[in-house]
């Protein structure tokens, strides 16, 4: 009790005094430290006013504008065992968190009085926490744990009516608890927190951590689409926050939760809204996207899908086993993720049709497969060549079946014309009048001849495996002209005409001007094949399609080698047979020499002791030499002056034939001349000389031997003319 009166304005004042200087002290310390929080603390006070020394600060309950969230209970007797005397008359435990925490107040645990315990949350924390002796400490023990378990779960709640509040995403997060603690009662409290907060519904749709799913990658717009069929599902700009990881959230890239939408059923117009809706995200996430078909099904991926057909054009194309999209889903994120446009070239393309062609042939209704390929085919415009694939597909022949469409000849064809009778079946004259021949001959019908390729041809006889008449011939007669080595020569890019065994005899002249005409097809015959050699050289050889024609094709009974081509070297004339020049008219030189035909004397296959071998017929390849053995005679005397070099002996022969062809004479291998004449002997020996321009002047020293010197003398106003070489082709 004191006597007289409080100060103005106030009911009741309490006066204590400092029982020393060191209490003063202290009291002064303590005054100074006074904050908002013990109005926090003490909620039924309106205002604090501390004066110390004349400064006077006044505190008060208007000026605070915070959230706050408080709660108490009873206490266990058994909590209180080890703290003092006077704290174990306690009998609750009291908590308060104050959002966020008054400007000027420390962030310390305030029990009530501010501690030096630090507190690292945007919230002020008052709580009953045991304190040590000094104050300033927290007590360990089981009361501590069991008011910072309290002090969590009224966190939790705090962190609840934020965000129910709708208070915005990033302040939500900046009270969630980060992973660096500013002391030992800290740390206890960020685990406690983060404990409670597992099981918390703060996050958009009343979620707890625990219950919900972040997708890193998910565009905006696709929550409203997906969020009614993914359960937990976070908006992005929460799924974004990493402060949520630590609360046990379920995180998964969009690549994950794509491929767990396959097992979604829902109708094709939901699937294109979340296409839309999806039109933004990374292109490689969503490359599982699953994709509902018009037959029903939902495949995974868009890839080689076919998007945007026509409801008709999708049946046909569902026969070839070809996944067509729902109409209803159709998108274009779904061919920028490699789903194929509706477009004849591209379906064409797709390995589901080239598969149904292949295998036409062999199917139960190949008429399902023709009737879905070739009105791809007139759409897509493709010309003979353009697909070499489509061969396989099977068309009805004029004998009742199905034959691939690269067997068969159109009927009254150009090719018709000149094959054999029966060499190959046509289509029937009732799809030639459906479809029309060009479309029939850009599936592989053949009006012309047609071309086989191959990429990198090996030149081995028991590895080329070519569908060509007498290929392995041509193999080796090819490796003859090159030099040995360990591994075999290639040819890339080979080409070879076909079906050239099937032409009619008597239609050759035809066939070559068909062969002759066609850019293609020329070419397959003029330029030679380039060969790999195995030391990465190339060698140029003659084609497969000029070599079999030089050897098989016929005109008059004769290959082209011993004819003479129209407008040939007038030297040649009646050296050989002349070509039918009326039945190859418009056939070029170029090609005609590619078939061995003779244009000029340079084109001979032969030298010239060959010559009556050509007249005849007979391949002058392997000729071995005369059919007799003949006598050894000298050189006749006088020879020697016009060819120095000339042999001093030669085989004279009575009867001279070589592969039963009579010769005049004849130089073998080894350089012997034969000879059964006087004018044959001199040109077997200008030829050996390798001066075949003095022949005549030899034939006539032989003549008159006596004449040598006057021959001589008139020669020495002959133009000089330099030593032929020979030619071998």
């Amino acid at each position: 009790p004191a006597e007289g009166a409080p100060p103005a304005g106030y009911d009741t004042a309490v006066v204590l005094e400092a029982r020393d200087r060191a209490a003063a002290a202290l009291l002064r310390q303590q005054l100074g430290e006074v904050d908002a929080g013990l109005l926090l603390m003490l909620p039924a006070l309106s205002e604090v006013v501390v004066e110390v020394d004349g400064d006077r600060r006044v505190l008060t309950a208007a000026d605070l504008d915070v959230r706050q969230v408080a709660a108490a209970g009873p206490l266990d007797p058994a909590l209180l065992a080890d703290r003092p005397t006077e704290e174990r008359r306690a009998t609750t435990w009291w908590v308060r968190w104050a959002l966020p925490r008054p400007a000027g107040v420390p962030a310390v645990l305030h029990a009530p009085t501010p501690t030096d315990e630090p507190v690292d949350l945007p919230a002020l924390l008052l709580a009953s926490v045991p304190l040590d002796p000094s104050r300033r400490h927290v007590a360990p023990g089981p009361l501590c744990d069991t008011v910072v378990g309290h002090a969590a779960e009224a966190y939790a709640r705090l962190v609840r009516d934020v965000a129910a509040d709708g208070a915005p995403t990033a302040a939500v997060m900046a009270l969630l608890p980060g992973p660096l603690p500013g002391g030992q009662l800290d740390a206890a409290l960020r685990g406690a927190v983060v404990d409670r907060l597992r099981d918390t519904a703060f996050l958009p749709g009343r979620l707890t951590p625990a219950e919900a799913l972040a997708v890193d990658g998910l565009p905006d717009a696709a929550l409203p689409v997906l969020a009614p069929a993914v359960v937990g599902l976070l908006p992005p700009q929460w799924a974004r926050c990493r402060e949520l990881d630590r609360l046990g959230v379920r995180r998964c890239g969009l690549a994950d939760l794509v491929d767990d939408l396959a097992d979604l059923d829902r109708p094709a117009p939901w699937w294109g809204r979340l296409y839309e809706a999806l039109a933004g995200a990374d292109r490689e996430a969503l490359a599982g996207l699953p994709v509902p078909l018009a037959d029903g099904r939902t495949v995974r991926g868009p890839r080689g899908v076919v998007v945007g057909a026509d409801p008709a054009v999708a049946a046909d194309l569902a026969a070839l086993g070809v996944r067509v999209v729902d109409p209803a889903a159709g998108h274009p994120l779904l061919e920028a993720l490699g789903a194929v446009p509706a477009d004849p070239r591209a379906l064409l393309a797709l390995p589901a049709v080239r598969s149904a062609v292949e295998g036409s042939l062999d199917a139960d209704r190949p008429e399902e497969v023709l009737a879905a390929v070739l009105p791809l085919v007139t759409a897509a415009g493709l010309a003979a060549g353009d697909a070499p694939w489509l061969a396989a597909l099977a068309l009805p022949d004029d004998e009742g079946g199905w034959s691939p469409a690269g067997e068969l000849v159109l009927p009254g064809s150009a090719l018709a014309g000149v094959l054999e009778p029966g060499a190959l079946a046509a289509v029937d004259p009732a799809a030639v009048a459906r479809w029309g021949e060009p479309v029939l001959a850009a599936v592989g019908a053949l009006a012309t001849f047609a071309v086989v390729v191959d990429e990198d041809l090996v030149l081995d006889p028991d590895v080329a495996d070519l569908d060509l008449d007498a290929a392995a011939e041509w193999v080796g007669c090819t490796l003859d002209l090159l030099p040995d080595g360990d591994l075999p020569p290639a040819v890339p890019g080979f080409r070879a005409v076909r079906d050239l065994d099937l032409v009619a005899e008597d239609r050759w002249p035809q066939a070559l001007r068909l062969l002759a005409g066609d850019p293609v097809l020329r070419a397959a015959v003029v330029e030679p094949a380039r060969v790999l050699l195995p030391d990465g050289g190339v060698a140029p050889v003659p084609s497969y399609s000029a070599w079999w024609l030089g050897e098989h094709a016929r005109l008059a009974g004769r290959r082209p080698g011993q004819l003479l081509a129209p407008g040939a070297d007038r030297t040649l004339a009646g050296l050989l047979p002349p070509a039918p020049a009326d039945e190859l008219a418009g056939v070029d030189p170029v090609f005609l020499r590619a078939l061995g035909m003779v244009t000029s004397p340079a084109d001979l296959a032969a030298a010239p002791h060959h010559l009556p071998l050509v007249r005849a017929g007979v391949p002058v390849d392997g000729t071995a030499g005369p059919d007799s053995e003949g006598v050894p005679l000298a050189v006749p005397p006088g020879v020697e002056r016009v060819l120095p070099d000339a042999p001093t002996w030669y085989v004279e022969h009575d009867e001279l034939t070589v592969a039963g062809v009579g010769c005049d004479w004849w130089v073998d291998d080894a350089g012997t001349v034969h000879a059964a004449t006087l004018d044959g002997l001199a040109r077997g020996l200008a030829w050996a000389a390798g001066r075949w321009d003095l022949r005549l002047l030899v034939a006539a020293v032989l003549a008159e031997p006596g004449r040598v010197g006057e021959l001589l003398a008139e020669s020495a106003w002959d133009p000089p003319q330099p030593p032929p070489s020979p030619t071998v082709r």
